[in-house]
């Protein structure tokens, strides 16, 4: 089972309990920011904007990261 299908069996379901309900909800977003996102204008975290890479000035020390430092988004790089 991937995470979509999972987020999408969840979301079927219904709670009455309001604490279940809230620990679905935060299980799902984190779920969602496990699926990698393309990055957006070369180098920016695609939910929240900001930058996915190291910014030392240095080329052999700044690197392209894995997940967003701000918000947690798993970044997709590839070029296709």
């Amino acid at each position: 089972m991937t995470n979509e299908e999972a987020i999408a069996i969840v979301e079927t379901l219904r709670f009455d309990d309001d604490d279940i309900a809230l620990a679905l909800t935060l299980l799902c977003d984190s779920a969602r920011k496990q699926i990698p996102k393309k990055v957006i204008m070369r180098d920016c975290c695609p939910t929240c904007g900001s930058k996915g890479i190291t910014e030392t000035g240095d080329p052999y020390i700044d690197y392209e990261l894995c997940y967003c430092n701000n918000c947690g988004q798993r970044l997709d790089w590839s070029k296709e």
